[in-house]
């Protein structure tokens, strides 16, 4: 036998005929197993398949068909590319919400109770502008209670009012709200002189409904603030505020100006001190990475001044509204006898009617009644009207600081009345 197993049976399957005389019974043999696994196959097989099977093709080509054939299908079947995310689908405005919302669809209006006080704005144009307002106020006053204080959403909520006025004056109507509730009302100083006289009848309607009717007529809005009932314009209540530019970056002659300003910080004299910080102020946001190296200074006169300054010098960060949020002295880390101060504010309660008083006056009575030292520092002595009661020392003063772009802080054991400088 010249030839090996596996020479044959490859002859057998795809080459020619092999003649060889030494071969031929082994070939043979073969030549019958091959036909019985045909007649097999060709029982089982469906006619394509049994189509390819018989056929001389070589095995390596038979492959290379059936994958080619197998990858077309696939190739056909697979679903077609998902395309990028375009541009348009941005997440939609507060003003798109809102008219979503008023078209009825309450999605929009659990899209606009997440973005909660931001949406007010828009909120109260669509109310204005439509017909049947109800759906909208239900919004709005919900948005307004989410977070402030309870008692005072739970008498805006329980207590049911009837009223009748006819041309009477805006402070008339408000002083008469106040003594029905016991509400604190506080109109804010920029509106006073302002409001025109009202009409309203109304009978037995939930109080933030009757405060809506009321305040509508005069084109203006109410917040929960500081355990009181705030009363201002939208544009100060809610409007967002525009993006704030960065500050200018001060030139090297302005910085080594005001280094040798913050190292007079050390000087033993102390108008030699507030006379630096007072320029330092004028200067404004340019100057604070001046006063953050000032703050890291071993000297604690110099390092203590700078970070005053700093707190001063940093707009505090508002979402919605014109008005700043009053109360830095919450935001403070305190020991001694600045916090018993700070629990004083919190803890001592006390009412104030004040109409068209100076604000030193007032700080006067306030340091009688609770035997606390209160500075006012670089602030205007405006006159004011304040009409606050049952409210803590701390609810009082911001308050009566919050409508006037000042500030309440606790600093070397006394309270400390300051303008801001939001620049």
């Amino acid at each position: 036998m010249n030839h090996t197993l596996e020479e044959l049976a490859e002859a057998v399957h795809f080459g020619p005929r092999h003649d060889c005389a030494a071969c031929a019974p082994t070939v043979a043999r073969l030549e019958d197993e091959l036909d019985l696994l045909r007649r097999a196959d060709a029982r089982l097989a469906p006619p394509k398949a049994r189509a390819v099977r018989t056929s001389r093709l070589p095995l390596a080509a038979a492959a290379a068909v059936l994958l080619t054939i197998v990858a077309l299908i696939v190739w056909r079947s697979a679903p077609p590319p998902v395309a990028p995310a375009q541009d348009s689908k941005k997440p939609p405005t507060v003003e798109e919400l809102v008219k979503a919302f008023a078209g009825g669809k309450d999605d929009a209006g659990d899209r606009l109770r997440e973005r909660g006080k931001d949406a007010l704005f828009a909120l109260l144009q669509a109310r204005a502008k439509s017909k049947d307002s109800k759906r909208l106020h239900e919004l709005i006053f919900e948005i307004k209670s989410k977070d402030a204080d309870a008692g005072v959403v739970d008498k805006l909520t329980a207590i049911r009012m009837t009223c009748d006025f006819l041309n009477a004056a805006f402070p008339e109507m408000i002083d008469y709200l106040r003594e029905i509730s016991g509400l604190t009302i506080v109109i804010d100083a920029g509106l006073e002189g302002e409001l025109p006289n009202g009409t309203i009848k109304l009978l037995d309607v939930p109080f933030h409904a009757l405060l809506d009717a009321m305040l509508s007529q005069a084109g203006v809005d109410f917040d929960v603030r500081h355990g009181a009932v705030f009363i201002s314009s939208p544009e100060r209540l809610w409007k967002p505020p525009a993006p704030e530019p960065p500050p200018r970056e001060l030139a090297e002659a302005e910085k080594k100006a005001a280094r040798a300003l913050v190292a007079r910080f050390s000087s033993e004299a102390l108008d030699e001190r507030e006379k630096a910080a007072q320029e330092l102020a004028k200067i404004g946001r340019p100057v604070i990475p001046v006063l953050e190296e000032g703050a890291k200074s071993a000297d604690k006169e110099i390092a203590g001044r700078c970070r005053d300054l700093i707190a001063r010098l940093t707009p505090r960060p508002v979402k919605y509204g014109l008005i700043p949020a009053a109360g830095a002295w919450r935001s403070q880390k305190l020991e001694g006898a600045d916090k018993a101060i700070a629990d004083k504010l919190n803890g001592t309660k006390m009412d104030l009617n004040f109409d068209s008083a100076s604000l030193e006056d007032i700080l006067g009575f306030v340091r009688d009644f609770t035997q606390l030292n209160v500075v006012l520092e670089d602030a205007p002595n405006d006159a004011v009207s304040l009409k606050v009661k049952d409210l803590t020392l701390g609810q009082t003063f911001e308050l009566l600081t919050l409508q006037r772009g000042l500030d309440v802080k606790i600093k070397d054991g006394a309270l400390v009345v300051f303008k801001r400088e939001d620049k």
